[in-house]
């Protein structure tokens, strides 16, 4: 496996655990503008890191991803539908780097569906 999507495999996996846990915390405590800071940041670093690395369903799943949390950034609440929608783009972004583990490649796969819901 190349390093370089050894170490972006590594760091990216690192920050979906991360944002897992910390969307898992907003959920229980939405007033923590901390907590959705982070989790946006996550986000955005594995969007940014996979530019490098030709992986398309990464970049749009984790661009949209941003836009559904950005408003949550300025003050908007979150609705049970929408902390769902996060997690679904979170769970999905797991299991495509899991898939790029085992396949040294990003996997075909069709996201429109999550990706018009977000």
């Amino acid at each position: 496996m190349d390093d370089l999507l050894k170490d972006f495999l590594q760091e990216a996996t690192e920050h979906i655990d991360a944002a897992s846990s910390e969307l898992l915390r907003f959920e229980k405590d939405q007033g923590d503008s901390a907590l959705i800071a982070s989790l946006f940041r996550h986000i955005h670093t594995i969007k940014g890191s996979c530019g490098f690395l030709n992986l398309p369903r990464i970049a749009k799943l984790t661009h949209a991803t941003e836009s559904l949390i950005g408003p949550l950034r300025e003050g908007a609440t979150a609705t049970p539908a929408h902390v769902s929608l996060i997690f679904a783009a979170v769970d999905r972004l797991a299991t495509i780097l899991s898939e790029i583990a085992c396949a040294q490649m990003e996997p075909e796969g069709d996201d429109s569906v999550l990706l018009r819901q977000i």
